[in-house]
């Protein structure tokens, strides 16, 4: 199908139709346990693909981001997974910085204020140097102190969530072999979440770069993936659709500027 024909609001119907609503995706991934035939082919599929160390434990609330940072949005992940009692897990895959991306953006220029909700940004720190570090990639950059950049960000993590640090997981390596043994790209990484979690993500169809990467990548290994299961792979938005476009989520708490 050509997705570019079509309109705003075929395309956020599209975008959205990828979403299971939170109360009913928690029930699904209980009842899925019950499920041998099922259970037993997403055991047999992951024979091959040797599923992440921490999704065999538990079942988890599962968010992917390049670099965990104790910002608003992980914040407001936290919150959630207290709520609805499924461990939390931060599956990272650092990549290369590009400063294009508003998620590496402000790992690199952060923003703090007084609270998520509160629009005026208190006080702002470059952390890198952003015309020496475009396009490297983050296991490659250091901060302006020196520090490595990821252990930066883990280290404020830490003073933040000191019992959560074990939430963190790079799963770089397991998607780079994953993701070209199919036709689809993630087709390998949305069968994590048939019977051993729920992915909180969030896809944009406003965004002409963003809903060509949905297209490309998300849509094709989502059906994929419902037609080899014969079940849908639980995705929730994790912020909410009217304010999913917000930088504030990427800004940060001002308390932890002192902890820089």
């Amino acid at each position: 199908m050509d997705y570019s024909i079509l309109n705003q609001d075929e395309r956020a119907n599209l975008v959205e139709g990828v979403y299971t609503p939170l109360s009913l995706a928690i029930k699904t991934l209980h009842e899925r346990q019950n499920d041998l035939v099922l259970r037993k082919k997403v055991d047999d599929f992951f024979l091959e693909h040797n599923i992440p160390t921490p999704l065999l434990r538990n079942l988890k609330a599962v968010v992917s981001r390049c670099v965990a940072s104790p910002n608003f949005e992980i914040k407001y992940f936290f919150e959630l997974c207290e709520i609805i009692e499924l461990e939390p897990l931060i599956l990272e895959y650092p990549g290369k910085f590009v400063n294009m991306n508003p998620d590496k953006y402000h790992l690199g220029k952060m923003c703090f204020a007084k609270n998520r909700n509160y629009h005026f940004v208190s006080e702002k720190y470059n952390a890198i140097d952003f015309n020496a570090t475009e396009g490297k990639l983050f296991t490659d950059i250091n901060t302006v102190e020196g520090e490595p950049i990821i252990n930066f960000h883990h280290r404020l993590f830490k003073s933040v969530y000191p019992e959560k640090s074990e939430s963190i997981h790079d799963f770089s390596e397991w998607f780079d072999k994953t993701k070209n043994k199919y036709e689809m790209y993630y087709f390998v990484f949305f069968s994590l979440f048939i019977t051993n979690g729920i992915l909180f993500e969030n896809y944009f169809s406003q965004d002409k770069s963003e809903y060509d990467f949905f297209c490309r990548n998300i849509i094709e290994s989502f059906n994929k993936v419902e037609e080899y299961f014969g079940v849908r792979p639980l995705i929730v938005p994790l912020l909410p659709l009217r304010t999913e476009l917000a930088r504030e989520w990427l800004w940060y708490d001002i308390s932890i500027k002192d902890s820089i």
